[in-house]
């Protein structure tokens, strides 16, 4: 059976396996994750009838990045206009974030900017989807 402790802060009373469990126990070796910078990147939060965009690019300084957020409304002219913005920014990476079939529109074979590697918006389809 665990022994049992005080806990210094509440004063209540655990036992030393819960002690072990919270801190982590003995861990576990994990591989380092190689990391990728984007200088140019986007997002948008996709709802209803609307998505929430925000960019991130470099900023007046080296340690500095400007970050925007705007709405912009889910219609073809609207979403077709975003897409030229994000090219004309130099976006290199968008991400798109939606709890439902939402992001239909805002996933269009124009917008190369879309697809990891910038597939041809030229092509019969972008990112394997089939216009």
């Amino acid at each position: 059976m665990a022994a049992k402790k005080k806990d210094a802060k509440t004063g209540t009373d655990r036992s030393s396996a819960g002690v072990a469990a919270e801190h982590g126990g003995d861990g576990a070796e994990v591989a380092e994750d190689r990391v990728q910078v984007v200088e140019y990147a986007a997002a948008i939060d996709v709802a209803k009838g609307f998505g929430m965009v925000c960019t991130r690019v470099p900023g007046s300084r080296a340690d500095r990045r400007l970050q925007k957020v705007w709405r912009v409304e889910a219609t073809f002219k609207e979403v077709t206009a975003l897409m030229d913005h994000l090219r004309c920014e130099g976006i290199q990476r968008l991400v798109l974030e939606s709890t439902s079939d939402y992001w239909r529109i805002w996933l269009r074979r124009e917008a190369s900017c879309t697809c990891p590697g910038g597939a041809s918006p030229t092509g019969p389809t972008a990112c394997g989807t089939a216009s």
